[in-house]
């Protein structure tokens, strides 16, 4: 509660067009639902968000859980993309880069199968539009000059002639369950674009698409609340207009640099940021039966995690002065 008004106040006192965004994991985002629905009238304007780190750690666990018993671990470790503990830490979504990558990887291998497979069973158009996609596509140096190709209507007519074919009940349901991996896979990698990008509407569909299977792999929690989620936000239009637009401009996610499709997830900001830095040697071991140790070490956290990022900064500095005067590599020959 105090955590709610304290966010509303720095809105307010920021002039944010009446508009408070709050970011929670799926804990704290019930937690906050609750409150705020028992006196909704006192809450004009406050949005209370889930967080796309977190709901994309659960896609995570939902693919390991669906796959783990079907042989994605022993393909990961006999084909040596990861060892044993490593595979068992992907399925268990304990690792949110590794995971990603190593589910990359294995798409990309299931696809290039089923491609073969696609050019072997003779169903490619005819009229020459398959090779007048794939040499444009190969000669393509950037997204700009391959998206017309992606848009134009034999490169639509090659994708969905594969599209019928992957999804063929004909070709058995071993390969329908392969295939289901490669639809999961995507649709990880288009909630996690959808944030790098900032498109609001491609993030609702992801979270839409989410749905059956948090259902079906008795995901209890998400299916109370990322439900409720989903709802709140495709009715924020008529509900709260500055706060639609407000997401719809891209500013559900946090850009800490200026590169593009560099955007994070608040969420996951906050763990690169304030929870990596506060977690050090020990933490808050030790101090667990204190009560007001504990209230002292969580009331200066922030303060120790921006301290500790300046030290960081400044030695990013240092470092790379060193590099330039030339002292680093006579560090390295020594």
């Amino acid at each position: 509660y105090h955590v709610l008004k304290e966010c509303v106040t720095m809105s307010a006192g920021l002039q944010q067009r009446s508009v408070t965004l709050v970011t929670f994991d799926q804990a704290i985002y019930a937690k906050a639902i609750e409150i705020v629905s028992k006196t909704p009238t006192d809450w004009d304007g406050l949005v209370i968000r889930m967080g796309a780190f977190h709901t994309a750690f659960t896609l995570l666990r939902i693919i390991g859980k669906r796959f783990s018993d079907g042989g994605l671990k022993d393909v990961l470790t006999e084909s040596g993309v990861a060892g044993p503990n490593a595979a068992l830490r992907v399925l268990l979504a304990k690792h949110y880069n590794r995971s990603v990558r190593l589910h990359k990887i294995v798409m990309e291998a299931v696809r290039r199968m089923q491609w073969l497979e696609f050019e072997a069973a003779s169903t490619l158009p005819s009229d020459g539009s398959l090779a007048r996609a794939l040499a444009t596509l190969r000669s393509s140096q950037q997204i700009e000059d391959a998206q017309p190709v992606l848009d134009h209507a034999d490169f639509m007519k090659i994708q969905d002639a594969f599209n019928k074919f992957v999804t063929s009940p004909a070709r058995g349901p071993t390969a329908l369950y392969w295939n289901s991996y490669c639809e999961l896979v995507e649709l990880l990698l288009s909630l996690v674009r959808a944030t790098r990008e900032g498109n609001w509407s491609s993030h609702l569909r992801c979270i839409r698409q989410m749905l059956p299977w948090v259902f079906s792999y008795d995901c209890t929690n998400y299916c109370r609340y990322l439900t409720l989620y989903w709802a709140q936000m495709v009715q924020l239009p008529r509900t709260n207009a500055d706060a639609h637009q407000v997401l719809s401009d891209g500013e559900f996610a946090v850009q800490r640099s200026r590169l593009p499709f560099s955007q994070v997830a608040v969420d996951q900001a906050i763990e690169q940021t304030v929870n990596k830095h506060t977690k050090v040697n020990g933490g808050i071991i030790g101090k667990t039966t204190n009560i007001a140790a504990v209230a002292r070490w969580m009331a200066t956290a922030h303060e120790r995690a921006a301290m500790t990022a300046a030290c960081d900064t400044l030695l990013e500095e240092h470092a790379i002065e060193e590099t330039h005067t030339g002292q680093g590599n006579r560090h390295k020959d020594a």
